[in-house]
């Protein structure tokens, strides 16, 4: 009997250790996966940066046009980004990594095939901005996802290290290539690379899309109008002067433009964020959430500590997604500023809060006498 039993513990720890061997080499496998999505959106701007001179040759257009192409793929990635990370939320970040990917690819391959700008804009800009718009805020989610909090910092760390790896390599991939062969070999390589993060991708431990979560709109146009004036004002600053005009730079009221197109990026983000704030206190799908927009968690706090009692009130911020009030925001509320308890009340259904205190205490009293 006792040899019976220590072959079974024999056998059940190299189950074990198979099982343990065979998860260390998902999980790497799926590091490797993340790390490589990483690795090629940083390769593709430091790659066209060095060829730009033959791109411009080769699709029959000036050095300005390919400028005016990188610019605009920046302006894609950074006004975005804030709704492709929402659009995770609604669809699960896996399945938003894969469809990044999808659209990723397409996008570097019309670019190796373009034989025009206007084709290079719509593939290297518009589409690979597209992909990468939803690709990086998954890979973030992702690593958080399939690594437990001991593995995370390493994880991120490695991920972003792939990245950096890239914007070092890329000018020499993308000399040797120029020299030796063309610039289209670089982008055709990304679509042989993508295709194979595509095949591991189902090793992923996805996050799940969140229940009710909807695009805000108007929210998304504020976003992309305020990030992608700021980026645009940043990316021309070398051109134009920061705050004072260059030479032969435009000038408004005697200010290099840049400054101006900074401030009233700036002015459109506190537009944004204040209707953010609004859409929470109102239980409202937002693109940030209530830390961001700040006092959308109070609000709902209070308003259920009158209306249901301090027991629903300390049960966290689950009460975050009901509405503050059901009359809408009252005019002259200050954003993101918890509202007194009376105004947070339904106009039908307020009673003082004097009142209401008064029927907690009695309740409380009333459990003391039975006790």
């Amino acid at each position: 009997m006792s040899s019976d039993a220590q072959l079974g513990a024999s056998a059940q720890g190299q189950m074990l250790s198979g099982r343990s061997a065979a998860g260390a080499s998902a999980t790497k496998i799926v590091l490797m996966t993340l790390a490589a999505g990483q690795f090629v959106m940083a390769l593709d701007t430091t790659v066209m940066n060095t060829a730009i001179a033959t791109v411009a040759e080769d699709v029959g257009t000036t050095v300005t046009g390919i400028q005016t192409a990188i610019t605009l793929y920046t302006l894609v990635m950074a006004s975005l980004m804030i709704t492709g990370g929402k659009i995770g939320q609604m669809l699960g970040r896996k399945r938003a990594f894969a469809i990044g990917c999808v659209i990723y690819a397409c996008g570097s391959l019309t670019t190796a095939l373009s034989q025009s700008l206007p084709m290079l804009i719509f593939g290297w800009s518009f589409l690979e901005g597209l992909g990468a718009v939803l690709i990086m805020p998954a890979i973030v989610a992702l690593v958080a996802s399939n690594f437990g909090k001991p593995e995370r910092p390493r994880a991120y760390g490695l991920v972003a290290a792939a990245g950096a790896i890239a914007a070092a390599l890329g000018p020499l991939i993308g000399g040797a290539f120029t020299t030796y062969a063309s610039w289209r070999w670089v982008f055709a390589g990304e679509v042989l690379i993508v295709l194979v993060i595509l095949l591991l991708t189902r090793r992923m431990n996805d996050t799940p899309a969140e229940a009710g979560a909807r695009l805000d709109l108007v929210g998304t146009a504020l976003s992309a109008l305020g990030l992608g004036v700021i980026v645009l004002g940043i990316l021309k600053a070398g051109t134009w002067g920061f705050v004072l005009p260059k030479p032969d730079a435009p000038e408004w009221f005697g200010l290099s433009p840049v400054i101006w197109l900074v401030f009233a990026g700036a002015a459109v983000l506190v537009l944004f964020l204040w209707w953010e704030s609004r859409r929470l206190k109102r239980g409202e799908s937002a693109l940030i959430g209530a830390g961001e927009c700040g006092g959308a968690s109070t609000v709902a706090s209070n308003d259920a500590w009158i209306s249901r009692g301090p027991r629903a009130a300390q049960q966290g911020h689950a009460v975050s997604a009901r509405p503050a009030t059901s009359g809408g925001d009252r005019a002259g509320d200050a954003p993101g500023r918890p509202r007194s308890p009376r105004a947070a009340c339904p106009r039908a259904d307020r009673r003082s809060v004097a009142s209401r205190s008064a029927d907690l205490r009695g309740v409380g009293a009333q459990r003391d006498r039975h006790r």
